[in-house]
């Protein structure tokens, strides 16, 4: 009778969800100021977000009746998997302190199923749309807000909201780290894009456009290769003479400019071109991601791994991991644990298929590929969880159109 009690009360509550996704965006910041860039196993971020993980885990114990039970039985198949490719992996390392060193990273990566079981739940509540359109309106405020902070940091220089802590250029406002904000940006780029093509307000414009060039100040290679395919995307849909107009005028102004570009990345990316000068282009766009393929991966897998870990993985994200997305999900789930994590997100989370329609979604599964770091990151998932609610909304008003 209580726990029912607990769970009316969760449900009379339309802003709960919401109150959630502010403590998620700032305990960051707040772990930031104290930890600064360093990120420890028991962080103030890592533990809030547990207590926030164990209150779902509560409440979908309390709705046991209306939890998708398919998706659950996804999930132990995965730690299954998980655990198969850790015991027969051959590291030095006793299998114990594996399972207890990347415990943690396996429950970034279900968290987006976890949210999936949440909103399922909720999703069969009276005021699931109430719940639904107060959390985009927190996303807006969270964007603008964090929009503020990363335009105060550029004007003023203000050291915490900077994106390095060396001298190389960058703004992310309250966000935690710069790959955090990469990826928060292009889901805001994506979120304000679908909003503007449903409705073509001038608000609506008025966040896309101020999402992109905001998204700017970050400074990451990630960010300009997603606002540059997202560029290309935009003007395809209204002109094909324009997208060409739009590649010349790039490659002119890189070809006259080719000097300017190069001394203005020596001077704010010192880093970068020390690691151009050293190895190559390729290696300074790809952030020596292609090295730690080539000294990292490789060696590892040929040293620890027997052929049951090309099928289930095996990996210590704790010492080393690549950042090519899908090169880390073959070392940490192998072949069939990759395949099923993906079954179970198009069967559950979100149809393959909606993503296609949804061009800006593709281009940035494009780039969390060449950068990684993506599903095995609980704020940035969170974030795009609220993009899926969206997609999943727009469908829901199309397909009861459809049927009027």
């Amino acid at each position: 009778m209580e726990f029912s009690l607990f769970s009316e009360k969760i449900n009379s509550k339309n802003n709960t969800i919401s109150i959630f996704f502010l403590l998620l965006f700032f305990v960051d910041f707040i772990s930031k100021i104290i930890h600064g860039s360093s990120d420890p196993i028991f962080s103030f971020a890592s533990v809030t977000k547990l207590l926030v993980e164990f209150v779902i885990i509560i409440y979908l114990f309390l709705n046991y009746k209306v939890v998708n039970k398919y998706l659950i039985v996804g999930l132990i198949l995965l730690f299954m998997i998980f655990f198969l490719g850790n015991l027969f992996n051959k590291s030095q390392t006793g299998l114990f302190q594996r399972l207890l060193n990347n415990i943690k990273i396996f429950n970034w990566y279900i968290f987006i199923f976890i949210l999936t079981l949440l909103f399922d739940v909720l999703r069969t509540k009276e005021n699931y749309k109430s719940i639904v359109n107060q959390l985009f309106k927190t996303f807006l405020i969270v964007f603008v807000i964090n929009s503020i902070g990363m335009i105060a940091g550029f004007i003023f220089d203000i050291h915490i909201f900077q994106s390095y802590s060396y001298g190389r250029f960058g703004y992310i406002g309250f966000i935690r780290n710069v790959s955090l904000a990469s990826y928060i940006y292009m889901t805001f780029t994506s979120f304000f894009y679908l909003k503007y093509n449903h409705k073509k307000t001038k608000l609506n414009l008025f966040y896309l456009l101020a999402s992109f060039f905001i998204s700017l100040l970050i400074g990451t290679k990630a960010i300009l290769l997603f606002n540059i395919l997202f560029c290309i995307y935009f003007i395809s849909l209204y002109s094909i003479k324009y997208l060409i107009y739009f590649l010349l005028l790039i490659s002119i102004s890189i070809s006259l400019f080719f000097d300017f570009l190069f001394g203005y990345f020596k001077i704010y990316y010192p880093v970068l071109y020390s690691v151009y000068k050293e190895n190559d282009v390729f290696t300074m766009l790809f952030s020596l991601r292609n090295i730690s393929f080539s000294q990292n991966f490789i060696p590892y897998i040929k040293n620890n791994w027997t052929f049951i870990n090309y099928l289930f993985g095996g990996a210590e994200f704790n010492k080393h991991r690549v950042e090519f997305e899908i090169v880390d999900f073959f070392w940490f789930f192998g072949i069939v644990g990759t395949i099923i994590y993906f079954y179970i997100a198009n069967k559950y989370v979100i149809r393959f298929r909606s993503i296609l329609e949804y061009k800006p979604i593709i281009i940035i599964i494009i780039v969390t590929n060449l950068a990684g770091s993506f599903f095995s990151s609980v704020p940035v998932i969170t974030f795009f969880y609220v993009l899926i609610l969206y997609v999943k909304n727009l469908e829901c008003n199309t397909n009861r159109k459809n049927k009027n």
